[in-house]
């Protein structure tokens, strides 16, 4: 291995911990060492593309995202091109560009080949996650299992994938147990499945990876109105994802103010979930999931905390619900119009 490839393998390591600083220093300087050598060129551009994506800096880690692109179309091969393509679809779905998310995963997949396992699950899961956002719960499982099928030589890769896999399984059973429509069975299968990912991850996976599974497992045992669980396991899951500002921080600080009320300590579940809301306000404006996942935690502790204002946390909570619907509905639109979509769940 090259000194130059020895740096980039160093830098991604670094990326993966979250030593951000330590990263940059080891990426400085190559994109002027490796400008006669297109393929590793290419790999500072996608690594590039991770450091911004992981902090995450979207707009920077879409412009490195696209300058992969176009170097890998210049010089390269379309299999590079469909791997930058599918790192871009996943910074795109961050970033909340449905439409360029799913433009981008849709070429990569078609461009990958049988034999690119890395790019094909790369675009599965961009695609996952919008089919996850627009409710549909069929074509979510059906994407993460061709992505975890093709990663079967990339097992961090693999294990973030079954990671998707159980959190996804966690928030669906969830939204069924706040509809009261959720079979005891499938919740308890939603927190193996969690639980599986989380500990692969352990093994494989980042802080800020294993942090999340924790917070999804939390979900999970909150599907099963385990609530003095629940709260300690998304404790220990907020601790461990090292991105205060994560979007599924005010989220996952919700649920703890909603299970603190059903354990009876409503003072402090009345003062936690002013605290989720407030910071909800910047960190998930954009996101009318999360959005509802806070007011209608909020909106619940008002309502056991006789707090005045509980009527109007209500209706603050239903016009959630009233966007997050018609979000879904433009997305499933879109999903609809460029991938088939499975009939039922399996």
């Amino acid at each position: 291995m090259s000194s130059i490839e020895q740096r980039l393998s160093a830098a991604r390591e670094a990326i993966a911990a979250v030593r951000f600083a330590d990263a940059m220093q080891l990426l400085r300087g190559l994109l002027v060492d490796t400008a006669h050598i297109p393929e590793l060129h290419f790999e500072v551009l996608m690594t590039r593309c991770l450091w911004h994506y992981y902090q995450p800096e979207t707009a920077a880690a879409i412009e490195w995202g696209q300058r992969a692109v176009e170097h890998a179309r210049a010089m390269l091969t379309p299999a590079h091109e469909a791997h930058a393509r599918a790192l871009l679809a996943n910074v795109r779905d961050l970033a909340g560009d449905i439409d360029g998310a799913l433009a981008d995963a849709t070429l990569a997949l078609a461009t990958a080949g049988p034999g690119d396992g890395l790019a094909q699950a790369r675009a599965c899961a961009a695609i996952a996650h919008v089919a996850q956002r627009a409710g549909e719960e069929a074509l979510c499982f059906a994407m993460l299992r061709q992505g975890i099928e093709a990663a079967a030589k990339h097992d961090a890769v693999r294990s973030s994938l079954l990671l998707v896999a159980g959190a996804a399984q966690a928030r669906f059973a969830l939204e069924r147990w706040w509809a009261q429509t959720l079979d005891a069975d499938a919740a308890t299968h939603a927190r193996v499945s969690v639980v599986s990912g989380t500990q692969l991850n352990a093994v494989l996976g980042t802080g800020t990876n294993h942090g999340r599974g924790l917070i999804a497992e939390g979900e999970a045992l909150l599907a099963q109105s385990r609530f003095a669980e629940a709260l300690e396991c998304l404790g220990r899951g907020i601790a461990q994802v090292q991105d205060p500002a994560a979007p599924e921080i005010a989220g996952a600080v919700s649920l703890q103010a909603y299970c603190l009320a059903r354990c009876g300590r409503v003072a402090e579940a009345l003062a936690l979930a002013q605290q989720a809301r407030a910071s909800s306000m910047q960190s998930v404006s954009h996101d009318p999931e999360m959005r509802l996942n806070v007011l209608r935690c909020v909106a619940e502790v008002m309502r056991l905390a006789a707090h005045p204002q509980a009527e109007l946390a209500r209706i603050e909570w239903f016009d959630a619900q009233a966007a997050l619907d018609a979000f879904r509905d433009s997305i499933s639109a879109r999903l609809r119009a460029q991938i088939p979509i499975p009939a039922q769940a399996v």
